[in-house]
């Protein structure tokens, strides 16, 4: 059987009303040769029988189908299956524009990358873009460190991986990290890329259907406890692929933002806990090195109210807590979005 020169990935749980858009936006690519590996990770809603349907009319799609396991699951079983000298990323829930993968698709380059459009499903309205820089990119550190800084390695869609480099260095997604897990599978791979392309079209369309549960209106410890996890990782990896560059100055806006949104969730939508468990978080959270070095430049880094960082910066769990209950009432009174 012929090798693809492309396969996709698309991890999908309980989307039955979502994967079909999905999968017919992969259909009409005007770059044909892709296999795509669609991994349905336990789904409960008939997301099966769906994903079966349509893959038996289109011999370009495989179903595979495993007990649920979360995303980085799915796609690490997708991985190994997969055939392609690339491999590509898409969500379940998301589309591509018709050029997704010949915009991508550069047999050249080991790594590129293309834009991303995010949209509000209900609104029907585009609310941000993400270009990466356009043109060959110098592989290296000072690359590494404009895509990091920018935003462009938070995500595994929108990019095309040389599955040659991550079978050598044998790079797969951390099952048990459940949060910005697709930073870390995009910086391991990304000092062994040798040569690197970005495109600025806006073919990736990242779907948000709703308020749903986000970082900042839900609140889990081991988010937190994962999400540090991940940027230790990024970390490390910096660090030792580039030992030029000022890798602790570099990370500290996403160990900002960690603190500071998971200090707010926890203290705005922190009801899965009792108050005392929310109080020892905060607590723990107050007392961290870093968070305490990092929160005297909290002007360099926080687009939080003043009196919003004047709570946090009194390092009171009790009075951090009072005062997002009073903000919630307002906001309840108000409609607004809160903090």
């Amino acid at each position: 059987m012929k090798q693809p020169a492309i396969s996709l990935i698309v991890p999908i749980y309980n989307g039955k009303d979502l994967l079909p858009a999905c999968l017919a936006s992969i259909a009409a690519q005007t770059f044909r040769d892709f296999e795509c590996i669609v991994v349905d990770d336990g789904s409960t809603d008939g997301t099966a029988e769906v994903l079966d349907e349509f893959c038996a009319a289109d011999a370009r799609f495989i179903p595979l189908h495993i007990e649920n396991g979360g995303v980085s699951a799915a796609r690490n079983q997708g991985l190994s299956q997969a055939r392609g000298e690339y491999i590509c990323f898409v969500d379940g829930d998301d589309t591509v524009r018709p050029g997704y993968l010949a915009h991508l698709y550069h047999p050249e380059f080991d790594f590129t990358l293309s834009g991303i459009a995010t949209w509000d499903v209900p609104s029907g309205r585009q609310l941000t873009a993400l270009c990466p820089p356009e043109g060959d990119l110098p592989a290296g550190a000072e690359t590494s460190a404009r895509l990091l800084s920018g935003l462009f390695l938070n995500n595994v869609y929108a990019k095309l991986f040389r599955r040659s480099v991550l079978e050598e260095n044998r790079i797969r997604f951390q099952e048990s990290i459940a949060f910005a897990e697709d930073t870390v599978f995009v910086v391991e791979f990304l000092p062994h890329a040798k040569s690197i392309h970005g495109s600025g079209d806006l073919d990736y369309e990242y779907k948000k259907y709703g308020i749903g549960t986000t970082l900042s209106t839900s609140f889990s410890i081991k988010k937190f406890r994962d999400g540090i996890e991940s940027s230790q990782r990024i970390e490390a990896v910096f660090k030792e692929a580039y030992p030029s560059l000022p890798v602790d100055e570099l990370l500290a806006p996403r160990y900002f933002f960690m603190y500071e949104m998971h200090i707010l969730s926890c203290a705005l939508y922190g009801n899965s806990l009792s108050r005392e468990e929310q109080v020892s978080f905060l607590r723990e959270v107050f007392r961290d090195p870093r968070f305490r070095s990092l929160w005297k430049k909290r002007r360099l880094y926080s687009s939080q109210p003043k009196p919003v960082q004047w709570l946090v910066s009194l390092k009171s769990p009790r009075l951090l807590l009072l005062g997002a209950r009073i903000m919630n009432r307002l906001r309840g009174r108000t409609g607004g979005a809160g903090a």
